[in-house]
């Protein structure tokens, strides 16, 4: 990953700070005339939703009210006598509607097009007030205009107001009360006049006030992006002579360099893992790759490599519901990320008649994708193993450090090391061979363990 200069920092944070608001230094009395607001982009968004189905919520406000209860509300809706549109949004005295419910209705009538009861509520934020604050406005309907109840009866402390329902209650409330509405003449009433607070007499103090806060916040980022810079080149400095006297000991040592994995995508780099991992490790990392793989297989719906990565998703499910000695999980975990790998088109090291694999460090797989060429260099391996890839951290690995990092799995009683195990997995060193048949073998060991299984 390239890390930012000090000066692209500075600019970054700089960028960062809020520009005085868009009302500093001018008139701020919404029109009196349709659409009655200064803008109309969120009028607009808005509106092209109601005309699909009469309910709209904020995704801010999203979370309180669930997809199901928008549902319902939208049928109860559909069901009523006369057109009534639901807007759940919050509002704010700087917003283009001065924070008026009641302007910002009339604003969507306009845009919309339509005559019927319009409806704003938003959570209410008092302690005591647990369910939703409601404005109406009643435009070109045969129904006498009235004020909705702004306030409802608050479930209990311990009732949270999307599990209760609260805003589903309260739109069942007026279109009861819409439904037992009188008729009457149609009306097309316009909002009220609103201005902000202060208005004329308080812009040139609100834009002295904007322009001093916003002076001061420059000059604190910029004094934090110096500090943050200069932190910067020192901890480089430290890092970059740190690098260069390794480099001098292994030349010395007549030992090889150190490979660098920057050019290596994040997934091929090669990561931590403990050499002698326990059960519920493994199974706790299959899971996180399972669920990794699932959401790459989302993203790459189109790939040519999808059905590859589909079926080695389906294999590693299969294992992980197996529950297999730990060389299964290990072996999962390798093919989950091999699939994901291959998802991204990252290079591969084999090439098979039906897919492409990506070879392990067979010290310890759990290390990642091996180092080198697209056919890495194979080194002899600690306690008399045979000849294998490693990852780039392993390959610089002195004898003793190599030994420490071996792979040792439990099974029948006693602790081994990996490859020194029999099947499927150690002879096709978890996939890194020319092996077609690895899912087919794999399926057919798992079918028979499993029937072996069930006639125990």
């Amino acid at each position: 990953m390239r890390v930012p200069t000090p000066l692209t920092l500075a600019l970054c944070v700089t960028a960062l700070v809020p520009a005085a608001p868009a009302w500093a230094g001018e008139q701020r009395t919404p029109p009196s005339e349709p659409p009655y607001v200064r803008e109309t982009h969120r009028v607009e968004r808005v509106a092209d939703q109601l005309r699909e189905e009469p309910v709209f919520v904020d995704p801010e406000i999203s979370p309180v009210v669930s997809e199901e209860e928008q549902e319902e509300l939208a049928d109860l809706l559909n069901e009523a006598e006369h057109p009534v549109y639901l807007v759940v949004l919050p509002m704010n005295r700087y917003d283009e509607s001065t924070g008026d419910p009641e302007v910002f209705l009339h604003a969507l009538h306009h845009e919309l097009g339509e005559d019927g009861v319009y409806l704003h509520a938003e959570p209410a934020t008092e302690v005591s007030q647990r369910g939703f604050h409601m404005r109406d406005s009643v435009i070109g309907v045969p129904i006498p205009s009235y004020e909705v109840d702004p306030y409802t009866t608050s479930p209990s402390p311990a009732e949270d107001p999307a599990a209760a329902r609260m805003l589903t209650q309260q739109v069942t409330g007026v279109l009861d009360e819409i439904a037992a509405a009188p008729s009457a003449s149609p009306q097309s009433p316009t909002p009220l006049a609103v201005r902000y607070p202060g208005d004329e007499e308080e812009t040139d103090t609100v834009a002295s006030e904007v322009g001093e806060y916003a002076q001061s916040a420059i000059t604190g980022l910029l004094a934090g992006a110096a500090s943050v810079g200069a932190l910067y080149v020192i901890v480089a400095s430290a890092i970059g002579l740190a690098r260069w006297l390794r480099d001098r000991y292994r030349e010395a040592r007549g030992l090889p360099p150190v490979p660098s994995q920057r050019h290596l995508p994040r997934l091929l780099r090669a990561r931590p893992a403990p050499a002698r991992p326990s059960p519920r490790w493994l199974a706790r990392a299959l899971n996180t790759e399972l669920r990794r793989l699932t959401r790459e297989l989302r993203r790459h719906q189109k790939s040519e490599h999808y059905p590859a990565a589909a079926a080695a998703l389906d294999t590693a499910t299969l294992i992980s519901r197996e529950v297999r000695d730990d060389q299964w999980l290990v072996g999962a975990i390798v093919l989950a990320r091999g699939a994901r790998g291959t998802l991204r088109g990252l290079p591969a090291t084999r090439r098979t008649t039906r897919e492409e694999i990506t070879a392990c460090c067979m010290v310890n797989p759990l290390h990642g994708a091996a180092h080198g060429p697209q056919t890495p260099p194979r080194y002899p391996l600690p306690f008399d193993g045979p000849e294998g890839p490693l990852c780039a951290s392993c390959a610089v690995s002195g004898t003793k450090r190599m030994s420490r990092r071996v792979l040792c799995l439990r099974g029948e009683g006693t602790t081994t090391v990996h490859y020194q195990r029999s099947g499927v997995w150690t002879e096709t060193q978890y996939g890194g061979h020319d092996s077609a048949d690895l899912g087919r073998r794999i399926h057919a060991e798992l079918n028979v363990d499993t029937e072996e299984s069930h006639a125990g």
